[in-house]
């Protein structure tokens, strides 16, 4: 089962933190996929189960990359709508030329 946490950081570490939770995702990601290749290698008739099984974690392993992959995706969009809205005050507070 998965929930959702919320938690905050400072706005100049959320680059870093991206990072770090596709750096731990893609490692286990990595591993597993690395499971399955030496199972693809050595399959034979015998090995049916255990293949079968290393398919099924990698497909496991792969929805739980996907979904870290959705929340950085989310995380980078609300980071992106910062930035922009921190650009648009910007352009307000910039003094207008005068008319005359």
């Amino acid at each position: 089962m998965r929930v959702r946490l919320s938690y905050s950081v400072e706005v100049e570490d959320i680059i870093s933190e991206v990072q770090r939770l596709l750096n731990k995702y893609e490692s286990r990601l990595q591993d597993q996929v690395g499971k399955l290749h030496r199972a693809r290698d050595e399959f034979a008739e015998e090995d049916i189960y255990r293949v079968a099984k290393e398919i099924d974690l990698t497909r496991q392993e792969l929805a739980r990359y996907d979904q870290t992959l959705e929340d950085c995706f989310s995380i980078l969009q609300g980071y992106i709508g910062l930035l922009e809205r921190n650009q648009e005050g910007d352009e307000h507070d910039e003094p207008q030329p005068e008319d005359g």
